[in-house]
């Protein structure tokens, strides 16, 4: 149970960069999307992912984070 929470807030945090990094200068219905602050994304992520994610086996969970991890990791190339 400890690994899933350190693991949610740790997918909180790169879905939260992966994010503002996909969609920075994105324009939807006329205006830019626009986040809020990361100290009120982050933390709302968090509870959303330990909602989303509880009735998953770990291998479920792991092949997400992966995910994740993989699409942050490819920013540092741009």
């Amino acid at each position: 149970m400890r690994e899933f929470i350190g693991g949610c807030w740790r997918l909180a945090f790169l879905d939260d960069m992966v994010c503002r990094h996909e969609l920075d200068g994105v324009m939807v219905k006329g205006g830019p999307v626009v986040f809020p602050p990361k100290k009120e994304s982050i933390p709302y992520r968090f509870e959303l992912f330990l909602e989303m994610y509880a009735e998953d086996t770990p291998e479920e969970w792991e092949k997400i984070y992966r995910q994740t991890w993989k699409r942050a990791k490819a920013l540092r190339g741009k």
